[in-house]
């Protein structure tokens, strides 16, 4: 797996590629392509772009799935709610979400679950909390990516309990928990695979964290297709190469 973050001129140049990936699956051998949005930065594990390699967890089975079926699996970096337009226009073919993160989950085709993302708990070792239920929380800070919703805690956001502080990167999060500047107690709420991830890649935060065994929120990832014939007729045959794929990796 690679093991650093892409840099923001990585993204850009990505970004400026955009209207060729778009277009080149539209002019030719389109019923032979597959367009998958990813994220315009990578969202490790389950999106890691370094150059020209884009790998991840979310990526590499439906990528498997699809050379099985004979299907090109064009990659297109997508802002998140320009994705979002595009899948309904039909200008993209398949993203990966949980259904519980789509106001409409009934109007697309999705695959079986690839995997579980739990949103866990986490706070400094030598804070010496035990965190077991939501009220535990009450007058500290919780620190989350912006735009991200967490139905358990909204009550207590809304209440102004707890103090909700975003982060536009999630990799800026960690660092910001072992400031010792904060007024209040802080904790962070973190997909478990993206934390693990980001302290394997950074020694400073080795042994520095722990992990709650509360799950605030748990979803299941799958690939979100656009409901057409064609998809409706792809679909069945990508999850029997995706169960297969799936079943390799253990």
């Amino acid at each position: 797996m690679v093991k650093s973050f892409v840099r923001s001129f990585g993204c850009i140049q990505w970004i400026l590629l955009i209207p060729l990936l778009i277009s080149f699956p539209v002019l030719a051998g389109h019923d032979e392509t597959l367009r998958f949005h990813i994220p315009a930065a990578d969202y490790p594990p389950y999106v890691i772009i370094e150059g020209d390699n884009i790998s991840g967890l979310m990526v590499e089975p439906l990528q498997q799935a699809a050379e099985r079926l004979g299907i090109e699996l064009v990659l297109i970096p997508l802002p998140t709610m320009r994705a979002e337009v595009m899948l309904q226009q039909h200008e993209i073919d398949v993203r990966f979400k949980s259904p519980d993160w789509v106001a409409d989950p009934e109007n697309y085709l999705w695959s079986d679950t690839i995997l579980i993302a739990e949103d866990i708990l986490i706070f400094p070792r030598n804070a010496g909390l035990r965190l077991e239920k939501v009220e535990d929380l009450i007058g500290m800070e919780v620190l989350v990516g912006l735009g991200y919703h967490y139905p358990t805690l909204q009550g207590l956001f809304e209440q102004e309990q707890i103090t909700r502080v975003d982060f536009a990167f999630t990799r800026d999060i960690l660092p910001a928990l072992l400031k010792e500047d904060a007024e209040v107690q802080r904790v962070a709420v973190l997909n478990a695979d993206v934390a693990r991830w980001l302290i394997n890649e950074d020694p400073r935060l080795a042994d520095t964290f722990e992990f709650s065994d509360w799950v605030v929120e748990s979803s299941p990832l799958k690939y979100q297709f656009v409901r057409t014939d064609r998809m409706a007729e792809l679909v069945p045959k990508l999850n029997v190469e995706l169960k297969k794929v799936l079943a390799d990796q253990r």
